[in-house]
């Protein structure tokens, strides 16, 4: 399994995501959105997506923090 979770920083939701996915046993990329120029980069790719955490797995993109617990049930 592939897992790419961006985060920002003071993101609970971010936090409670990478959690679930260290307590499954399940390694993940983080890509840590911490300059603007990352932030900036992040929206010119993913217009559509303006909350943290945005998940990826297996190059499905499957949403946040809610999205992620529920696949993971």
């Amino acid at each position: 399994m592939n897992v790419v979770i961006y985060s920002k920083p003071m993101c609970g939701y971010c936090v409670a995501a990478k959690n679930l996915l260290t307590n499954r046993g399940i390694e993940y990329e983080e890509r840590y959105l911490d300059s603007q120029e990352s932030i900036m980069q992040f929206i010119t790719e993913h217009p559509d997506k303006r909350s943290m955490p945005q998940i990826w797995i297996d190059d499905e993109h499957i949403g946040g923090f809610e999205q992620l617990k529920a696949k993971l049930s």
